[in-house]
């Protein structure tokens, strides 16, 4: 019984030694989405990119998805040209779905500026990020958002 005992112990201290669901903290999933926040409130689509993995998908309201890394970029070229956004970031939720996959919901809200008219109005919005881990680093796999009438 002692052996099958010890058998028993090794086998779960294996399990969690070798298990990197548990490694990951909330700051490192929700790091690319903090940063793609600092670069959205820049209007820098290239540090945008940089917080997008290799194969992203963009789900603006109103729009088709965007999907791929060129796709995307041209969609906040876009977005960059004609707008100006000053929003804050709330971290609502985090969901690690398994060793590479988590869920980030968030809620932002602040205020956008329509370029050609000089119109600034409030903004708003619920998202929600599907992040992966790509290379050790966890990156931006899908997002979508809706706006909302905090």
């Amino acid at each position: 019984m002692k052996k099958l005992f010890l058998i028993a112990s090794a086998l779960l201290v294996s399990l969690v030694i070798t298990n990197p669901a548990s490694a990951a903290t909330n700051d490192e999933i929700t790091a690319p989405v903090r940063a793609y926040f600092k670069a959205l409130n820049a209007s820098d689509t290239d540090a945008v990119m940089a917080q997008y993995g290799k194969n992203p998908v963009f789900m603006a309201q109103g729009s088709p998805a965007s999907v791929g890394r060129e796709a995307v970029a041209q969609a906040y070229g876009h977005v960059f040209e004609i707008l100006d956004l000053n929003v804050e970031l709330e971290i609502v939720e985090v969901e690690q779905i398994n060793d590479t996959t988590a869920m980030v919901r968030t809620h932002s809200k602040g205020q956008l500026t329509f370029k050609p008219k000089n119109i600034t109005t409030p903004e708003s919005n619920n998202e929600l990020f599907i992040v992966k881990l790509e290379n050790d680093e966890w990156k931006l796999h899908r997002y979508i958002f809706a706006t909302d009438k905090r």
